[in-house]
């Protein structure tokens, strides 16, 4: 008889979000090997997060921001080196790490329909940069943002870091201002930024 633990439900909700990650042309190259078990190391890093988020919680945003990265990082070297080692053409871009990390947080939020309790645990997670958000943010925030139209709501998908010298990688400052503009607006509507990205989604 087959085992059923819960690494077979975190690996589904992973396969998940990784094509969303991925979807049309946020990602060019092969993509259907992202999704399966040859990027178990990836998966097992954002694993650790999220069971992270369940268990503990971060206390503050600055601490939630700082693991974020270092996850976002090992996501992106670890299916690039192995994209490398195996001549694969892709590759792997924050955008893409960004997209995983904050739909799979996404996805276990909904844990929250029945034990309110876990909400606070949520509080610092990031809202997913995409098409939607990035338009919605753009109408809400136009007067104050510093950057064009084009420019904030062009693609996500090819977003990378803003430096990255193998070992400080340093985030893109529209993914920065896009965190920022959902934080405020969050706020207005007292949500945390991870329930704001469900109230865009369903038209508010």
């Amino acid at each position: 008889m087959c085992e059923f633990n819960n690494n077979v439900l975190f690996h589904f909700v992973y396969v998940c979000a990784m094509r969303d990650a991925v979807l049309q042309k946020a990602y060019e190259g092969e993509k259907k090997w992202l999704s399966t078990k040859e990027t178990i190391e990836a998966e097992n890093r954002v694993k650790i997060y999220i069971d992270h988020i369940l268990e503990i919680g971060f206390t503050t945003q600055d601490e939630h921001d700082q693991e974020f990265v270092k996850v976002a990082t090992d996501v992106c070297n670890i299916i690039n080196q192995k994209i490398s080692r195996d001549g694969r053409e892709g590759h792997f871009s924050f955008g893409n790490a960004q997209k995983l990390i904050n739909i799979i947080c996404k996805y276990f939020y909904v844990i929250c329909y029945k034990d309110l309790n876990l909400k606070e645990n949520f509080r610092f997670c990031h809202c997913p940069m995409d098409g939607i958000l990035l338009e919605h943010v753009w109408k809400e925030t136009k007067k104050q943002n510093k950057m064009k139209a084009h420019e904030f709501k062009e693609s996500w998908g090819k977003e990378d870091w803003k430096s990255n010298d193998g070992n400080n990688f340093e985030l893109p400052d529209r993914y920065n201002l896009f965190q920022e503009s959902i934080r405020y607006l969050a706020a207005k509507k007292g949500v945390w930024p991870i329930e704001y990205d469900y109230l865009v989604w369903e038209g508010e």
